[in-house]
């Protein structure tokens, strides 16, 4: 009898924490649908045809699973964009600077 119900004790706390897993599972879908909607407006990536950005999603996984030298370069522009996000900058602001950029150099050629 005891046993049984030490089994009952530990088939209730695996439903608790499966159902924990899978409510955590959904919060971290929505927390990354949201930082992904973020990224898309402030870099203005949202203009882009679907099958461009997928396209694009899909060479990022493959050259991370790589170890590309382009991570370096992924991760400096990553951490530019958040901290200016965390630093409380115009939404606009990595968009505004790097149009900037781009006409400046053009200017130069």
């Amino acid at each position: 009898m005891i046993v049984q119900e030490n089994f009952q004790e530990i088939d209730a706390k695996i439903k608790v924490l499966q159902a924990k897993k899978k409510k955590m599972v959904e919060t971290r879908k929505v927390q990354l649908s949201n930082f992904l909607t973020l990224l898309l407006d402030i870099s203005g990536a949202n203009v882009l045809p679907q099958e461009i950005l997928a396209g694009a999603l899909i060479d990022a996984a493959e050259k991370f699973q790589s170890k590309n030298e382009i991570l370096k370069t992924w991760q400096e522009k990553g951490g530019q964009l958040l901290s200016q996000l965390r630093g409380k900058k115009s939404k606009n602001t990595f968009r505004h600077s790097n149009k900037k950029d781009q006409h400046d150099s053009a200017k130069d050629s």
